[in-house]
C-alpha cells in the first residue's frame, strides 16, 4: 500500500509497516525513544490506572469482520466506533440553533459500502486523497477545487475560545487531569501559529470542565 502510494509517504511506513505489527508498549516506547510526547500525558497515572484506562484503550476501535488490509481495518474501525455518531449528532445540535436540519446523502448504506470495498489505490495516490469522488467530479469542479490538498483551518476558533479562561481546573482538584500539563499544554497552543499539537485535548479538557461544573451546579439546586 505505502509502495502504490496509497499511504502517504511521510509517516505512511510507519504506520503501515511498524506500528501495525508492533505490539503496543513497543510502539509507545519507541515514540518515547523518539522524544514524542507520551499520549495522554495530561491525565494523571493514578486516575488512568484507577479508571482502567490502558485496557480502555486497547479495547477501542473494534474491527467486527477480518479486513484484508491495514487501510481497510482503520476505515473498518472508523465506521464501527461511536466517534462519528458522536461528531453526527454534535453537527446536528449545532445544525439546529440556527434553524436548520442536516442531510447526509454519503451515509447511504450502499454509498458505505461501495467505500469500504474500494482498493488502497483508489483511496490515496500521493497528496491527493477522496480519488474516487474526484474522479466524479472530474467535469464539474475547477481544477483548483478538485486537485486542492488542503482544507480551511479554523483553529484561530479553537484559540479565542480558550483564550478568556484561566488554568486553573475544578477537575483537576477531582485528579482527573494534571493541572501542570494542562497548563503547558494551553501555553503552547496559544502561542503557537496553526492548530498546533493540543488543540484536541485542551478542548476536551475545556468540555469536561463545563460538565463538570453544569452537573455540580445541578446537584446543588436538588
Amino acid at each position: 500500500e505505502w509502495l502504490s502510494g496509497a499511504l502517504p509517504r511521510r509517516g505512511g511506513l510507519i504506520r503501515a509497516g511498524v506500528r501495525a505489527v508492533l505490539p503496543r508498549p513497543a510502539y509507545q516506547a519507541l515514540r518515547t525513544l523518539a522524544g514524542k510526547p507520551r499520549p495522554l500525558a495530561w491525565i494523571p497515572k493514578e486516575f488512568a490506572r484507577r479508571i482502567s484506562l490502558a485496557d480502555r484503550l486497547r479495547a477501542k476501535d473494534p474491527i467486527l469482520q477480518p479486513a484484508p488490509s491495514a487501510t481497510s481495518a482503520r476505515r473498518l474501525a472508523r465506521v464501527c466506533r461511536g466517534w462519528e455518531q458522536h461528531l453526527l449528532e454534535t453537527d446536528e445540535r449545532d445544525a439546529a440553533w440556527l434553524g436548520l436540519e442536516l442531510r447526509f446523502p454519503f451515509l447511504d448504506r450502499r454509498v458505505v459500502e461501495f467505500a469500504l470495498a474500494l482498493p488502497p489505490n483508489l483511496l490515496r495516490q500521493g497528496p491527493l486523497t477522496k480519488i474516487v469522488l474526484r474522479r466524479a467530479l472530474h467535469d464539474l469542479l475547477p481544477p483548483a477545487v478538485r486537485d486542492r490538498t488542503s482544507k480551511a483551518e479554523f483553529s484561530h476558533l479553537f484559540a479565542d475560545a480558550l483564550r478568556p479562561h484561566g488554568v486553573e481546573l475544578s477537575i483537576a482538584s477531582r485528579g482527573w487531569v494534571d493541572p501542570e500539563a494542562a497548563a503547558a499544554m494551553r501555553r503552547e497552543f496559544l502561542e503557537a501559529e496553526g492548530p498546533g499539537l493540543y488543540m484536541w485535548p485542551l478542548w476536551m479538557i475545556r468540555g469536561i470542565e463545563v460538565w463538570s461544573g453544569s452537573a455540580a451546579r445541578l446537584e446543588c439546586g436538588a
